[in-house]
């Protein structure tokens, strides 16, 4: 649950667990793109899943983009309670990894969060 305006609740969520698909999505994320690819993360550490944030078009027909902030926050919050690590990407291939989850049109990506266990 998150503040939504009007409460429209535009946002929808794609989990990808499956190891296949978290594989094909790794290379969609541009991770600390300034220092690419040293901030890659290696193998042995990348995310084990993660949750696509998807904006509706139907629901809203233009942004959204502040309430899937608040979507987002709160599942990084519960993520951290859990002992889950997190990262939110916002620098995302969104034609790629559309194209890879099967997207609907009405719908865009927004950001993706990548989970996984810390190794620290």
């Amino acid at each position: 649950m998150a503040p939504s305006a009007n409460n429209l609740q535009p946002w929808e969520f794609v989990i990808v667990d499956d190891p296949g698909t978290v594989a094909e999505i790794f290379p969609c994320l541009l991770w600390a793109g300034y220092i690419a690819p040293a901030g890659d993360p290696p193998e042995g550490e990348r995310p084990a899943a993660y949750i696509v944030v998807l904006l509706n078009g139907r629901v809203r027909s233009a942004g959204g983009e502040h309430d899937a902030g608040a979507a987002v926050q709160n599942v990084l919050l519960t993520a951290v309670e859990e002992g889950v690590g997190s990262c939110w990407v916002g620098s995302v291939n969104r034609t790629k990894a559309a194209e890879i989850l099967g997207i609907p049109e009405h719908c865009r990506i927004d950001s993706v969060i990548a989970l996984g266990y810390p190794a620290e």
